[in-house]
């Protein structure tokens, strides 16, 4: 197991030279100017100059790619144009709340969908795996940020039921921080009114991205639970008078876990990555509202340091999966 750990760590390492080579030259070709942002709106251009060879940006790209590859090397993503303060500090502040959020929402879209395939699967062509595809066809064809509009309007505007966004209202301290997830640091603190504040401000954010990925998790799940359930050994366990939960999730489901646990590793990395939209509406501080503010800055070497983490984001999740298939399978070891 280690040497293929090692082989997968090293392609890992590749993998993201090549992404801040390409991200490095993507965020170059911008209109942006740094030196411009980070000097001001009314600096003279003696003054934009000067902010220039401060950050480095008058030398040859080659030399500043390479100076930025020693430097995230030392873990140091360089220092926010807009804030002067250092990006991986930065990007630390914001990620707890967007794995919290991610988590949440995987937790609640896997305890939903694999259930509805397998009963999907096990009812095949009847009406509840009919409703159970248009559910998840229609739930594929929602888009995350628009759920979260139509959730905010309902719930927040019409009903008054729900928060209309932020981790906790301002007059509400956050739990001591232990873990940086609300959730959890209120439980261990034992602080139930804190807990039952943070939960509810989830609700919505959590619900818009759960559904996104509902639908692709429970047809994924029903295609394979079909595959699987049309096998020998399903028949021989069911003629040995095996118990059909048993027969459906102890053996079913266990053999068609692979597909599954890809396509949740790829929800996964994507719902890590990919929640700047539904951040944004919520105002919900993590990575994705701090990339969308970023942006909309310009601050360039801040949007080139949360590029960078979502691809270590999406190269960790496939390194998981692989070592869950080697772990389960052996013949990937082998390969």
């Amino acid at each position: 197991m280690l040497p293929f750990v090692a082989r997968r760590l090293a392609a890992l390492v590749v993998v993201l030279l090549g992404m801040s080579l390409v991200t490095f030259v993507i965020t170059n070709l911008l209109p942006a100017d740094p030196a411009r942002v980070s000097a001001g709106p009314h600096a003279s251009n003696a003054d934009v100059e000067r902010v220039r060879r401060e950050l480095g940006l008058d030398r040859p790209l080659y030399i500043q790619y390479a100076v930025y590859v020693r430097n995230l090397a030392t873990g140091n993503l360089g220092t926010s144009v807009r804030s002067r303060q250092p990006i991986a500090a930065e990007i630390r502040r914001h990620i707890a709340a967007t794995v919290e959020l991610t988590l949440v929402a995987i937790v609640v879209y896997v305890a939903i969908a694999v259930p509805l395939g397998v009963i999907a699967a096990a009812h095949r062509a009847g009406w509840v795996d009919s409703l159970t595809r248009l559910g998840a066809v229609g739930g594929s064809a929602v888009a995350p940020f628009w759920l979260a509009l139509l959730l905010q309007l309902v719930f927040y505007r019409m009903l008054a039921w729900l928060p209309a966004g932020g981790r906790l209202p301002l007059d509400v301290p956050p739990p001591p921080a232990v873990t940086g997830l609300f959730l959890v640091d209120s439980l261990l603190a034992g602080d139930l009114h804190t807990l039952g504040i943070a939960a509810r401000h989830m609700v919505m954010p959590v619900t818009a991205l759960a559904l996104g990925r509902l639908g692709l998790t429970t047809r994924m799940t029903r295609a394979q639970m079909v595959l699987e359930l049309a096998q020998d050994y399903v028949r021989t366990a069911r003629a040995k008078g095996q118990a059909e939960r048993v027969v459906l999730y102890r053996h079913a489901l266990q053999n068609a876990l692979n597909p599954i646990v890809t396509m949740v590793g790829i929800q996964t990395a994507y719902l890590l990555s990919g929640t700047v939209l539904v951040e944004g509406i919520f105002r919900w501080p993590g990575l994705g509202q701090y990339a969308l503010d970023a942006i909309i800055e310009m601050d360039v070497p801040a949007v080139l340091g949360v590029a960078l983490t979502s691809s270590l984001f999406f190269v960790l999740v496939n390194l998981a999966v692989d070592v869950f298939y080697a772990t389960m399978d052996p013949r990937v070891r082998v390969s």
